[in-house]
């Protein structure tokens, strides 16, 4: 049976065939709480708005050639177009919707694209600092799925954009590590949520 998933973007859930299924973000919540758990609410929300606005300006820009952000924001897709020239990237896709049947997890992938001959699934980053050992999990779990959806993925990396205009393009090296983890934490989820 051919496998159809989607995404509902308001709320934020994953179909496959009509089904719900856990995404990526769900499945890593102990890990992510344990890390961000302490972090006020109000600041939390801020920055899965600016996240967001960040998300999609870099998708208008490559897909559609302009800018469409808040100037509050702009520095950061500054960022991304010194990437851009620095990295010249060959056929990108963006915010991919991947999913893993063996696994049962969909997540959103924020860019694949060839660059240096190498195809290679990124994931940008608007915080402070970058949360490696989150990040190893997350780019691990989401190459696990594109390539069961047929991506070939040589390598995964971490774009971590700042509001001066600048960037940091940091390649993953803890993918190994990070998938035993996702697979251990998909375990508890779905322990937890078996009906």
């Amino acid at each position: 049976m051919n496998k159809l998933i989607n995404f509902d973007e308001k709320e934020h859930i994953y179909r496959c065939n009509g089904f719900i299924v856990p995404s990526v973000t769900q499945i890593m919540k102990p890990l992510s709480d344990d890390e961000y758990g302490g972090i006020d609410e109000a600041v939390m929300r801020k920055a899965a708005e600016r996240g967001s606005a960040v998300h999609h300006a870099i998708e208008t820009r490559i897909n559609f050639g302009f800018d469409d952000i808040p100037s509050e924001y702009a520095g950061y897709l500054e960022a991304f177009m010194k990437f851009f020239r620095d990295y010249p990237i060959e056929n990108p896709k963006t915010e991919s919707v991947v999913y893993n049947e063996i696994h049962q997890y969909a997540g959103s992938v924020d860019l694949i694209a060839t660059i240096d001959g190498k195809r290679m699934l990124i994931d940008y980053k608007t915080t402070a600092s970058v949360l490696m050992k989150l990040v190893s999990v997350q780019l691990a779990a989401y190459k696990k799925a594109a390539e069961q959806g047929g991506e070939q993925i040589d390598g995964t990396a971490v774009l971590h954009l700042s509001k001066d205009g600048t960037y940091k393009f940091i390649p993953n090296d803890g993918e190994r590590e990070g998938w035993q983890v996702f697979q251990a934490l998909n375990t508890i989820y779905k322990y937890k949520n078996k009906k």
